[in-house]
């Protein structure tokens, strides 16, 4: 949630649809390969695998989309600096504003409904659809839909 309070948008592919997003397939492919196939005996030597292609992938390997140089060769740091404290969300009128509680749970009309713990103690925004259903938001974010005639939480698709 802190890179969505940078302002660090999501990109989503379809559900089903993993050539959407080949190049990331590719990379676990490989990965899988030359660290996984066959797995290592004990998990300190797969963690010694995962170390190894993590080093090669991203250190040493030309990248084609880096005109085949590789990452560290350009890298530059970055101007602008971590901000120490990082912004709330901001919400339209039009929302109802719950927190998520440090159990991943929300009050929603008397009932606590579980959310996420990855959102506790963070701000979320409703948005009436039915008299019981509600859409979930964190920021821009379409989380899913809470009924709270049914206590329950989906998650967007």
């Amino acid at each position: 949630m802190k890179w969505v309070k940078l302002g660090i948008l999501q990109e989503r592919i379809e559900p089903g649809e993993p050539q959407q997003n080949g190049r990331h397939e590719r990379m676990h492919r490989t990965l899988k390969q030359e660290t996984a196939k066959p797995p290592a005996f004990t998990l300190r030597e797969q963690q010694a695998r995962f170390d190894e292609f993590r080093k090669g992938y991203n250190e040493q390997r030309p990248h084609e989309a880096l005109n085949f140089a590789t990452p560290p060769s350009l890298y530059v740091a970055s101007a602008r600096l971590y901000p120490l404290l990082l912004p709330h969300p901001v919400y339209e009128d039009r929302f109802l504003i719950r927190k998520v509680n440090k159990d991943g749970n929300s009050q929603m009309e008397k009932t606590a409904i579980f959310i996420s713990e990855s959102l506790c103690h963070e701000t979320v925004a409703l948005l009436p659809l039915e008299e019981t259903r509600y859409e979930l938001y964190f920021s821009n974010i379409l989380l899913g839909e809470v009924d709270t005639y049914w206590k329950t939480f989906s998650r967007a698709r």
